[in-house]
């Protein structure tokens, strides 16, 4: 597994939507500032 799927399922265990969708919205923003 990659770095970038480690904080994403971090914040997508909190998240109301789909791993798929959540990922989505996180790549239209600046995805380092979440890593």
């Amino acid at each position: 597994r990659d770095a970038g799927g480690d904080y994403l399922q971090g914040w997508h265990c909190g998240a109301p939507m789909p791993f798929g969708l959540f990922h989505f919205r996180l790549t239209q923003k600046s995805q380092p500032a979440f890593g």
